[in-house]
């Protein structure tokens, strides 16, 4: 090397790091203020301020790095719950209470007293988004649709849900109850639709799950404060978050079990890991059975994926296992009969086999719900009851539609209801999209990327935990699993176009 060519060498890094510091100081001064400004007005009561000045930057990081507006989705959805929680003690303490009272998945009619705006603000930033996509890919000239077998039975599964909404109108269903039921669907394709076209590389989908990592981690903060909050109190309530963390904690609990097999040291791995206790602590102060199912289920099927996956290292994975198996033998025996936060896993399993009188109870509801379901999809017939129809409660059932109106439209059991609502061939399409996007995670599964190999054991375990508990409670009718499905699925199908030329082929990780 000449030492021309060497002093060119050393300008251009010079360069390059005057760049790289003169950035970080900008973009370091410019969040001060930001922050500065927006804790004046939020203080100052300025929340719509706030909203619009949010509004108007979301647009361009969609832009220019859709992949941070994606995450910006997951970030809210495992962030902001769908509905405020009031549960005592803990409304006497309001400062504990934060995320529950952002209005993001209410409208506007309902939030803001706005009479006849019946969108709420996720709907207004996934039609900003819809915008963004669809300009960029005018100007760009990359506007496509995908083209999958995902892509297809989404394709008709969206036909039959149109059909359905026509069909319950038909019945004389409620419109206005037809929209809500509709939402989450339309989040989930809609979501997927943007996201499969607007990710355009594999490692695109690291934000993605650091927002994930930092959104359900912050709520495990919150669910820790929130559980030695309650601690000791009388009566002690039931659950301390919103029902679906129980869907959000497992997928937690599944990603640093697989950032641990499949990927290298990184900062990711490094917070989930520290955030880990937290969400541990939330999960079990939550009590929510379903989610010990969506853990067991995604860490057997996180076992299988390793055991495939990583030949050189089936030694160790057998070991683990067996060292699991018999320690939750000895825990099962030591907390069968326990009623503690430590012993809810093992009442999650017991509830199975011997239910306590609190489980038997909501058992029986879940079983005469069903009963009466299944009455309601021979009275629909083949084509279903479509959307917006009440559900006739004609066997004996405890009525809790009085406190909770909805379950007269949305029951628990999400199978069922999408039979009723859809008909045989709406069923069997769901099971389609299912088991089309776990054909697509099998394929990222044998990538040679260590990346799009844990994101799509990560997904697997996803749609594991999104059937699990659409199955148990309401999963398919939250609107943030929605949202996150939605992203997830859209990532698969972008992940799913790239090359293996492109992929970055990684040498077996055997130091471990």
């Amino acid at each position: 090397m000449t030492p021309a060519s060497s002093m060119s060498v050393g300008g251009l890094i010079a360069a390059q790091r005057t760049r790289f510091l003169t950035i970080l100081l900008i973009g370091s001064g410019a969040a001060v203020l930001v922050g500065i400004l927006t804790a004046e007005l939020a203080v100052s009561g300025h929340i719509f301020v706030i909203a619009m000045l949010v509004g108007l930057a979301f647009p361009v990081i969609v832009w220019r790095r859709p992949e941070l507006g994606i995450a910006s989705f997951i970030l809210l959805a495992t962030l902001i719950e769908q509905f405020p929680i009031e549960q005592l003690p803990m409304s006497a303490q309001p400062a504990l209470i934060i995320t529950d009272q952002i209005p993001l998945f209410i409208s506007f009619a309902g939030s803001a007293g706005l009479t006849g705006l019946m969108v709420s603000p996720l709907e207004i930033a996934l039609f900003v988004t819809v915008l963004v996509w669809l300009m960029k890919g005018v100007v760009q000239r990359t506007l496509r649709l995908p083209r999958s077998y995902l892509a297809l039975t989404i394709a008709l599964f969206v036909a039959v849900i149109v059909f359905g909404e026509v069909q319950g109108l038909a019945h004389g269903g409620s419109f206005r109850e037809s929209v809500d039921e509709l939402r989450p669907w339309f989040y989930l394709v809609l979501l997927y639709l943007m996201v499969s076209q607007l990710l355009e590389r594999s490692w695109t989908v690291t934000p993605i799950l650091w927002a994930f990592v930092i959104g359900t981690g912050i709520k495990g903060l919150q669910g820790t404060i929130r559980f030695f909050a309650v601690h000791g109190a009388t009566p002690r309530p039931e659950a301390i978050l919103a029902h679906e963390e129980a869907f959000f904690f497992g997928l937690f609990v599944i990603l640093v079990a697989a950032l641990w097999l499949f990927a290298r040291p990184s900062r990711l791995r490094t917070v989930a890991t520290a955030l880990l206790p937290a969400v541990l602590l939330a999960d079990l102060g939550n009590n929510r059975r379903a989610a010990w199912l969506i853990l067991f289920g995604g860490l057997a099927a996180l076992a299988l994926i390793a055991w495939i996956r990583l030949p050189h290292r089936r030694r160790v994975i057998t070991s683990s296992v067996a060292g699991l198996a018999v320690l939750g033998s000895l825990y099962l025996v030591i907390f069968w009969d326990g009623s503690g936060a430590l012993a809810q896993p093992a009442r999650a399993i017991r509830s199975a086999v011997a239910p306590s009188v609190r489980d038997n109870l909501s058992d029986l509801y879940r079983l005469q719900e069903n009963a009466n379901l299944q009455l309601n999809i021979k009275l629909a017939g083949p084509l279903g009851a479509g959307f917006g129809v009440p559900i006739r409660y004609v066997l004996p059932i405890t009525d809790l539609t009085k406190t909770t109106p909805s379950l007269a439209y949305v029951p628990h059991d999400g199978i069922l209801y999408v039979w009723l609502r859809l008909g045989i061939l709406g069923m069997l399409l769901f099971w389609c999209v299912i088991g089309a996007a776990i054909i697509a995670t099998c394929r990222l599964i044998r990538s040679p990327d260590e990346r799009v190999l844990l994101f799509g054991g990560f997904a697997l375990c996803a749609l594991i935990a999104y059937v699990i508990e659409g199955y148990y409670d309401l999963g398919l009718s939250w609107f943030r699993v929605a949202v996150f499905m939605g992203c997830l699925l859209g990532a698969l199908e972008a992940a799913r176009r790239v090359k293996p030329a492109v992929v970055k082929a990684e040498p077996p990780n055997d130091r471990r």
